[in-house]
């Protein structure tokens, strides 16, 4: 008797173990998180709604269910997030990708893995209920914009338009350079009547009572204006944790455009400080403005309209700089294969 029921117990351990087993694999096979995490140090430029992929991707799971733990820092801005990245102190960089063909030029690393904002993120805004909007440039003919300091892409980019629509700086226009975040003094005083700011400064002068007059980002179209970089040898060195980032960012940016109450609720948590209301409005515009890419992976025409502003105001000796960019690396076919 005692041997039936030992033989017994034997048997039901067997089969336990066994349906533990197929459970276990089963469980590890469905993709979900992975039991060992690589841990790494993400550099960003700075602490900014335009950043929201980044914080989508840690706070929706996206990094760990690609088997990354991650940690953010903030540097203070894109040569020193790209600093960071160059010494080895960090594994990834967020901010200007144009900084890892600089750093080429002069004999340094660096490659962009994925598109974070694909146009330039800025809009003019007012006070002045009796300008218009408009899509040409030529109206800035007799203003005074406010643009942060040169060499910012924000006083280039104006710079440029003004050009285009032969425009005189300092005769037909003018610009005024102001320390960002002081931005909107000018034109609430007076003596300039356009600012060219971000979100969400933008989306609160409008419950403010200023409205928006122009759309760089329609205006200017495709172009890198931020990036998520690596260096070669930490690719080379470590391919599942750069692929694995690539898919966070991904998922995250569908993310994004496919749960916008989702998205919101990811900027309520990472700036409290911001009203509800304020956020809504900024992260309509950056999607419908497409200044969130479609696709994690960068398109070559963003890549070249980023590059040839660099070449144009002197930053970035003409070259030809495509093996820098996600595409050369390919980690294109893993977005088209979702």
């Amino acid at each position: 008797m005692r041997k039936s029921i030992g033989l017994w117990l034997i048997v039901v351990a067997v089969i336990a173990g066994g349906i533990w087993t197929v459970l276990y694999r089963g469980h590890s096979l469905a993709g979900s998180t992975p039991q060992r995490l690589s841990q790494v140090t993400i550099a960003q430029a700075a602490n900014t709604l335009l950043y929201l992929p980044l914080y989508v991707a840690l706070d929706e799971g996206y990094l760990q269910k690609n088997g990354i733990d991650a940690q953010i820092i903030t540097s203070g801005g894109d040569s020193q997030a790209f600093a960071a990245l160059a010494s080895g102190q960090v594994q990834f960089a967020q901010g200007d990708p144009t900084f890892v063909a600089i750093s080429h030029s002069r004999g340094g690393p660096g490659i962009v893995i994925a598109s974070v904002l694909d146009r330039v993120a800025f809009w003019g805004v007012t006070f002045d209920k009796n300008i218009s909007p408009f899509t040409n440039p030529q109206q800035f003919r007799g203003m005074n914009v406010v643009t942060y300091p040169d060499p910012n892409t924000a006083y280039v980019v104006q710079k440029d338009l003004d050009q285009r629509a032969s425009l005189v700086l300092g005769k037909d226009t003018a610009i005024t350079q102001a320390a960002f975040g002081t931005e909107l003094g000018p034109i609430q005083n007076g003596t300039a009547q356009i600012a060219v700011s971000i979100e969400p400064t933008v989306a609160n002068a409008v419950q403010q009572g200023a409205h928006i007059v122009f759309s760089y980002a329609n205006a200017w179209g495709p172009f890198a204006l931020t990036g998520l970089m690596t260096t070669e040898t930490y690719a080379s060195q470590n391919p599942d944790v750069v692929q694995g980032m690539v898919d966070a960012y991904e998922e995250a940016l569908q993310y994004i455009r496919q749960n916008p109450q989702g998205a919101v609720a990811v900027g309520e948590r990472n700036f409290p400080e911001v009203n509800k209301t304020v956020i809504v409005q900024a992260i309509n515009r950056l999607v419908s403005e497409n200044v969130f890419p479609q696709h994690a992976v960068m398109s070559q025409q963003s890549w070249d309209a980023a590059l040839q502003l660099r070449e144009q105001i002197g930053d970035l000796p003409p070259g030809n700089y495509d093996s820098l960019n996600d595409q050369a690396y390919g980690l294109a076919a893993m977005q088209t294969a979702k």
